[in-house]
């Protein structure tokens, strides 16, 4: 569950330039954020179900990607919904969103056109405290310096939201769905900076073995391997090799961007 609105923001935002990837291509798309104060009135608020009409901040999120299906779209916040099937641009991430907003007292709503875009806005009720106050310091992501990342995913909407973060850490990407086709890749280029890999990759190659054939390729090669159930792949308690990290699902922007920093900055 998101924990700040900055946690809430982050995989709405994400999975908007993912979505955008083809509207930014075909119609030189855009991506558009809005706040604004609003006073609803009590007939508005009731549409909206908001029970007390007070004083609302609304954000709004606007691209013009290539939209969400109607069938689709009932969908978008209900947990572990995955529209892999219909490409990018989905609700994946939403569900953490919606609840955060919930727990708010504020309210959440999508509403998308196939080949037009998608908008998300969100209204939460406006503090009445002092806005001086005394701010903790962010957690921020080390940035990249579009060092190029080959990203091994088997499933479309992971890897769209894995190239999506990248994208804001500052990365360069490539996309591979196997472990078959990212030794295909690292094998024609030298460009590749760092191997992010899904640990439970189909086909006969799983992130580990990969990992193995890419140090043949290149032995000083920074990987970065990505697994829901870390400790099960690793319960023998063996150590990882030099320039190789484990990450956990789910993660963080900043811990991914953490990791592949350390990972590029350290020595071979």
């Amino acid at each position: 569950m998101p924990e700040t609105l900055d946690d809430s923001l982050e995989p709405v935002l994400a999975k908007a330039i993912s979505g955008m990837a083809q509207g930014l291509a075909i119609w030189h798309g855009s991506l558009r954020f809005r706040t604004r104060n609003r006073a609803f009135p009590v007939a508005e608020a009731a549409e909206l179900g908001i029970d007390h009409p007070v004083d609302y901040v609304e954000l709004a999120l606007s691209d013009s990607g290539v939209g969400i299906p109607d069938d689709a779209l009932e969908h978008v916040f209900e947990p572990f919904f995955t529209t892999k099937d219909i490409g990018k641009g989905s609700g994946v991430g939403l569900s953490r969103v919606y609840g955060f907003v919930q727990q708010s007292k504020g309210t959440i709503s999508i509403a998308s056109r196939r080949e037009a875009g998608t908008t998300v806005c969100i209204r939460l009720p406006r503090s009445e405290k002092d806005s001086m106050i005394e701010r903790t310091p962010a957690s921020t992501a080390e940035q990249g310096e579009n060092e190029m990342i080959l990203v091994v995913e088997d499933e479309p909407d992971v890897r769209a939201t894995t190239v999506a973060l990248l994208r804001i850490l500052g990365y360069r990407s490539i996309e591979a769905e196997s472990g078959a086709q990212a030794i295909e890749v690292l094998s024609g280029r030298q460009d590749v900076d760092i191997l992010i890999s899904d640990i439970g990759l189909p086909g006969g190659m799983d992130g580990r073995e990969l990992a193995e054939a890419a140090r043949k390729l290149r032995p000083t090669l920074p990987i970065l391997l990505i697994s829901g159930h870390a400790a099960a792949h690793y319960e023998d308690g063996a150590t990882l090799p030099a320039r190789m990290q484990l990450l956990e699902k789910p993660f963080r922007k900043n811990q991914l961007g953490d990791a592949i920093r350390s990972l590029i900055d350290s020595k071979d």
